[in-house]
């Protein structure tokens, strides 16, 4: 599969995203992290952008050449939709090495600025999803394609935030009722947004009069199994204490699984020019 090298960039590059969002409202109404030091927050901060930088190297590898970037640039006088997901993901890492930078060396938080880079985040998951509304693939470009890859954003961001806070702090996430709140949502929302955008694809397949390939079905039956076991694991109330090893563990089920949906969506390319 030529394109897996994007798929990477926009699975990694969702997940820093809303994993900084999902940080931002969690410092500003969990109690549990309102004493989250500077130096906390600034290794976390650090570990979103290492992901982001594995993503940037993915993307160049995508592009074939690092210099075809500048073309990719350029676009953005004709408000190219890539060349725009380009320049959100610039504008969103620079601005997070530069809180970061800020912090580290002042040891204070700015919040204000966390939350305007929180803005940009939310934004940059919609420029991600706009790239695919291609109006000549008529299952792409309908409106579940921004709803899956902006909800894709916070449910990696939700268990990588988890998996962060679980390294460096000493926060108890199974007591954590903002984080487990976040978590009880995105699972609900995992039964009510699939069961819609199958119904949806269902209508438009049949349309076109094709046919998903079983594969492709049980691609989508592991995914949601990962996802499911995943966010269990997180809001499992039965332990007392969740540990690194277990939000590893989900973290990287999720991951995969996200890795299992994009592998879908980009066969369904091909099914459309069936």
């Amino acid at each position: 599969m030529q394109e897996l090298p994007l798929v990477f960039f926009t699975v990694l590059t969702q997940m820093v995203a809303g994993s900084f969002i999902l940080l931002t409202v969690l410092k500003l109404c969990s109690p549990a992290l309102v004493n989250l030091t500077p130096h906390t927050l600034t290794k976390i901060l650090i570990s979103f952008w290492c992901i982001l930088t594995a993503a940037g190297i993915a993307s160049i590898a995508h592009v074939g050449q690092p210099f075809r970037i500048i073309n990719v640039i350029a676009g953005i006088v004709h408000f190219s939709p890539m060349s725009l997901e380009i320049i959100s993901v610039a504008i969103f890492g620079a601005l997070g090495v530069l809180v970061t930078f800020v912090q580290w060396r002042t040891d204070k938080i700015f919040l204000p600025l966390m939350v305007l880079i929180a803005v940009v985040a939310f934004c940059l998951l919609f420029a991600i999803a706009h790239v695919y509304q291609l109006p000549g693939v008529s299952l792409w470009n309908t409106p579940w394609t921004v709803v899956n890859f902006v909800f894709s954003g916070f449910l990696s961001g939700a268990v990588l935030i988890g998996l962060l806070l679980r390294c460096f702090t000493s926060v108890e996430l199974i007591s954590n009722l903002w984080l487990k709140f976040i978590w009880m949502s995105i699972l609900f929302l995992v039964f009510i947004l699939n069961t819609g955008y199958f119904l949806d694809l269902n209508n438009q397949t049949q349309k076109l009069a094709v046919e998903l390939p079983q594969w492709l079905i049980v691609i989508q039956v592991i995914r949601v199994a990962l996802i499911c076991g995943a966010l269990l694991v997180c809001i499992n109330s039965d332990r007392k204490v969740i540990t690194f090893k277990s939000m590893f563990i989900a973290t990287i089920a999720i991951v995969t699984a996200e890795l299992l949906g994009r592998i879908f969506f980009y066969e369904l390319l091909f099914l459309a020019q069936l």
